[in-house]
C-alpha cells in the first residue's frame, strides 16, 4: 500500500490576512492576501506589486487597453502583519 505524500508546503498565511512586504521594490507596504499559489510558493496581495498589461485590440473597431495587474511575491518576502 503506498502512502500519498503531499506535496506542497503548508503556509502560516490564509486569504485574508493582512501582510507587510519585507524586500524588493514594494517594501514596508501593507496590504491583504489575495490569491496563495502552493506550486510556485507565492502571494497575490491587493494593490502591491502592480504590473502593467498592454493588451491589443481584439478586433479592428475596437482600442486596445492598458490594464494594471498585480504581480505574485515570493513567500519569503512578507510577513503577517498583527490587526
Amino acid at each position: 500500500m503506498k502512502i500519498k505524500l503531499n506535496k506542497y508546503r503548508k503556509f502560516k498565511l490564509r486569504v485574508g490576512d493582512m501582510v507587510q512586504v519585507i524586500s524588493g521594490n514594494s517594501k514596508t507596504k501593507v496590504g491583504k492576501v489575495k490569491v496563495i499559489l502552493k506550486r510556485t510558493d507565492k502571494v497575490i496581495i491587493e494593490n502591491i506589486n502592480m504590473r502593467v498589461r498592454h493588451r491589443k485590440s481584439a478586433q479592428k473597431d475596437k482600442n486596445g487597453t492598458i490594464d494594471k495587474i498585480e504581480a505574485p511575491i515570493h513567500i519569503s518576502n512578507v510577513k503577517k502583519v498583527k490587526s
